[in-house]
């Protein structure tokens, strides 16, 4: 990563920082999350995942949401050409919450930044893992998230949350994720 987006996201990191402790109304979390890829059939595990939620009416809101992912898949059942074997993600999702006392319904556009290595030419033999990978190629993929969740509170400011999310974008694959999460209330 270059020096200039390493200083871009820290200062966008202090800012953020600073406008939650600021606010009133709000809810900052940190969990991780297992999540499920349609082409690997397994779970990718301990995903970090950051949120920020204001209400700015009972039962209206916004959130922010940055999600990271890197996992990678080299089984022999992936082995043959065009399979991804690496993944990098980092998703920014901002949405609309509708919250019901404890649960929460949550949509809105989504915005991913992908970094994948896939297999371009696969020898089976003598050797079962000699392959040949593409260069490394990013996209920016745009779409849409649904989340629901579940807040368990734990003292009068501290909670523990369930978060069920599902992204939708237009290239890729589109992940589910199963997320807990521990929270601070800013009142």
């Amino acid at each position: 990563m270059k020096k200039t987006n390493c200083l871009f996201l820290l200062m966008f990191l202090l800012l953020y920082c600073q406008v939650v402790a600021g606010q009133q109304n709000n809810k900052l979390s940190i969990g991780f999350n297992a999540t499920y890829f349609n082409d690997w059939k397994r779970l990718e595990t301990f995903n970090p995942e950051l949120s920020y939620a204001h209400l700015f009416s009972g039962r209206y809101g916004f959130s922010y949401t940055l999600n990271t992912l890197y996992g990678g898949n080299l089984s022999k059942a992936n082995m043959k050409e065009k399979a991804i074997i690496y993944r990098l993600f980092f998703s920014n999702d901002l949405t609309f919450d509708y919250k019901v006392r404890n649960f929460t319904i949550s949509v809105g556009p989504s915005a991913r930044y992908r970094n994948e290595k896939q297999i371009l030419y696969f020898y089976p033999q003598p050797n079962p893992f000699e392959f040949v990978i593409s260069p490394k190629k990013s996209h920016l993929d745009v779409g849409l998230t649904l989340k629901s969740s579940y807040e368990l509170n734990i003292r009068k400011k501290s909670l523990i949350a369930l978060k069920l999310s599902y992204r939708l974008y237009n290239d890729g694959v589109n992940p589910v994720s199963f997320g807990l999460f521990y929270g601070r209330r800013w009142r």
